[in-house]
């Protein structure tokens, strides 16, 4: 699939040093390993925004030839904006042309931390129109706004990865990025048909699909019984559909893992919506009930185990 891919890469003072050296290698592995088909840009971030262009560039010979020296001269300097240089990220994605209908893709990488609710609430009102980008990040260290880069990553249907202070960031990107650059099925949806019943399904919403890799999808049904299972997404914005006749959804019995699978991915869940707008009452409510009813620890439940005498 061809996609377009905006790198982002936090360059203040926090950065100087071997970090700097090795979030500068994994951005170069991503440049160097494009599709000829992409097209993509180049931001570095502290207290202000640098773009490589204004505008995003087919992945040519030339094109990376002229970002990678671009990239050489980055320096660690400044604080950390990262709202700004998300939304500059986006508005990269926002061309208006026919190519909008090709996947887009974030790559953000930062050890900042910021307040999370105000840079997600911007990030969500400033989508480029039509489409909404894959959010990629990588916080490194530990002095990351997990919460916020968890939050992003999944709003916009992408996912988040750290890398500790002795880890190679280099190779965690490198490693990270070989496995997304294949996508093979984006918006997906998997329907069961009107007789179902299907309900609280999780994750949500259904991520991508790269080549290689595995998609669990849990649920809750009311009734077992013959199902038809559809599976659709776009590929290179044209719609994709598979169809499974004959298959069943079983009316008794059954795995005991499946049942607390599902409770753990609707725990996930709404531990998300506490971290992005409070602890809610009928939040913590929902999940200390999951939490006792399927014996999951949470920060609101905790067991202690007796012993015999």
């Amino acid at each position: 699939m061809a996609r377009d891919i905006v790198v982002v890469l936090d360059v203040s003072g926090s950065m100087r040093g071997a970090k700097m050296e090795q979030a500068v290698a994994a951005v170069r592995y991503i440049v160097e390993n494009l599709n000829a088909a992409d097209r993509f840009n180049l931001i570095t971030f502290s207290t202000g925004v640098s773009l490589w262009e204004d505008a995003l560039r087919p992945a040519d010979g030339d094109a990376t030839a002229a970002a990678l020296a671009w990239l050489a001269d980055a320096k660690a300097t400044g604080s950390t904006d990262i709202n700004r240089a998300l939304l500059e990220a986006l508005a990269q994605l926002d061309d208006g042309g026919e190519e909008n209908s090709r996947p887009a893709y974030v790559l953000f990488l930062t050890d900042g931390e910021q307040d999370a609710g105000a840079i997600v609430r911007n990030a969500l009102n400033n989508l480029p129109a039509g489409r909404t980008p894959r959010l990629f990040t990588f916080g490194l260290g530990f002095d990351v706004n997990t919460d916020l880069l968890d939050t992003l990553a999944t709003d916009l249907r992408g996912r988040s990865q750290y890398v500790r202070p002795d880890e190679p960031i280099d190779e965690a990107v490198s490693d990270f990025y070989a496995t997304v650059s294949t996508p093979v099925l984006a918006d997906i949806a998997v329907d069961f048909g009107p007789d179902a019943h299907v309900e609280e399904v999780y994750p949500f919403p259904l991520p991508d699909l790269f080549a290689g890799q595995q998609l669990v999808v849990t649920g809750r049904f009311r009734d077992g019984g013959p199902v038809e299972v559809t599976l659709s997404g776009q590929v290179n914005g044209e719609e994709r559909l598979f169809v499974y006749p004959d298959r069943e959804l079983a009316e008794r019995g059954g795995d005991d893992f499946v049942a607390r699978l599902w409770a753990t991915r609707k725990i996930g869940y709404l531990l998300a919506e506490i971290r992005r707008s409070g602890p809610e009452p009928e939040l913590v409510e929902a999940v200390t009930e999951l939490s006792l009813r399927y014996g999951i620890v949470t920060p609101y439940t905790s067991y202690l185990v007796l012993e015999p005498n």
